[in-house]
Formats: C-alpha cells, structure tokens, sequence
C-alpha cells in the first residue's frame, strides 16, 4: 500500500466516529485548549470559537457519576414588576385626538 492512503475497512463512517478514533485527537485538542488559554496569542479567539462553536454541542455524556446530594432542579423568575397607572400628559392627550380623528375618517 503507498504511503499516505488507508484501506477501506479502516475509514470511520462518521466524522465523529473518526475524529473520536483518530490517534492524534487528543495532541491536536490540547493544543486549541494551550491556544484558547495563551493570553495575547493572535489566535485565542478563534481556539475559543472553535472549542465553544464545534466541540462542546458533540460532547455528549453516556453514563454521569455525581456524587453529593442531589436535589430537585428549581427555577427562580424574578418577581413580576406591576405598572403604576401615569398621569396623562399633553402630548398623551393630543395623541389620544389624533388617533379619534383617524378613526372618525375611517
């Protein structure tokens, strides 16, 4: 076989299969998180973009171990703010007539 091409059966059939197979997966991960971490490299932003944008939505968890206590998932809503009525002002009330005045035409 020539350099530089691979048999068949040794292709992964999905580009998550053959990124999670591929030997060197995790040299080239360390170096976009070495990048991503780099203070003042050109490149930051994009390891950043790259780690947030197309790695973390495949990491899917199979099995989670969590150890502690856990407790039932609550969510908090900030209280509802309730309006106080304003007192009218001229321009409320000259745009209260205009809008009569357009209903009377129509």
């Amino acid at each position: 076989m020539k350099k530089g091409t691979t048999e068949k059966k040794n292709l992964a059939k999905t580009w998550g299969e053959w990124i999670r197979n591929h030997p060197q997966t995790p040299a080239l991960l360390q170096k976009i998180f070495d990048t991503a971490m780099l203070d003042g490299s050109d490149n930051q932003w994009r390891a950043i973009n790259v780690l947030i944008d197309r790695i973390a939505p495949h990491l899917k968890s199979v099995e989670m171990d969590v150890k502690g206590e856990i407790t039932q998932g609550v969510i908090v809503l900030p209280e509802k703010k309730v309006k106080t009525p304003h007192k009218p002002t001229d321009v409320d009330r000259v745009a209260e007539e205009i809008i009569e005045d357009i209903g009377a035409e129509a």
